[in-house]
């Protein structure tokens, strides 16, 4: 794997964790349980170019679609 999508990914990551105001652990359990880690580095090439509320809003959104499935 490139560094440059580990460095995106760990960006990722904090800044979400940061917004929700959660830890780190939960984050990860998070992403983890919905592959939200999976999604952010098929979708990097697109993600990386926004700006970090609106990546925070397709994580959320991702989240939901996959909490309905």
């Amino acid at each position: 794997m490139c560094e440059e999508p580990v460095n995106f990914l760990l960006f990722c990551i904090e800044f979400y964790k940061n917004i929700h105001n959660m830890e780190g652990a939960r984050v990860y359990a998070l992403f983890d349980l919905y592959k939200v880690t999976d999604f952010i580095l098929k979708h990097h090439e697109t993600l990386h170019i926004e700006g970090p509320h609106a990546i925070i809003k397709q994580l959320d959104e991702f989240i939901a679609n996959s909490q309905k499935n």
